[in-house]
């Protein structure tokens, strides 16, 4: 054989990755659409606010994407997709405009008269953790806020009432 000439492969090599095949890139926004429904359902039933969860549910959400015509995807494919999907709509969410209205300003201010009933105040303003329940609240009723966003509009809303 000359120098430089890569020798025939042989019949007989396998690799473990040919044993498998994975496309390289399965992701098509139709399969990540079908994911996240899948996991925003299972979070909704078990009434969970974490993006967290255990292999089984992947291993069910591979089952239920084969059925819809998806390819069959390990669970830690699965996994590190979702991971990638969350982190893609925090960095979305956190870097969204709140809009402010009167309306949401009015809910923001219910939020945070009911965090202060809870004692979630101190000496001269409100715990962070108001400020996150007050984003939650807000986001219930429909409007985008973080609870940074939250805190400083409160911070201009109080000035004005002083």
């Amino acid at each position: 054989m000359p120098p430089g000439e890569n020798p025939a492969p042989s019949a007989t090599s396998t690799s473990a990755s040919a044993a498998v095949p994975v496309p390289t890139e399965p992701w098509t926004p139709e399969l990540d659409t079908a994911l996240t429904e899948y996991l925003d359902q299972v979070k909704e039933e078990t009434d969970c606010e974490s993006n967290k969860f255990k292999a089984k549910v992947f291993t069910a959400c591979g089952k239920v994407l084969v059925s819809k015509g998806f390819p069959d995807l390990k669970n830690k494919l699965l996994r590190e997709r979702w991971q990638k999907i969350c982190k893609n709509r925090a960095a979305e969410e956190a870097t969204a405009r709140a809009d402010w209205s009167a309306q949401a300003e009015a809910f923001l201010i219910e939020a945070l008269v009911a965090a202060k009933g809870k004692a979630l105040w101190s000496d001269n303003n409100f715990k962070s953790k108001a400020y996150t329940d007050a984003a939650k609240f807000l986001k219930s009723k429909g409007h985008r806020c973080t609870s940074k966003q939250a805190k400083a509009r409160w911070v201009r809303v109080s000035l004005l009432l002083i």
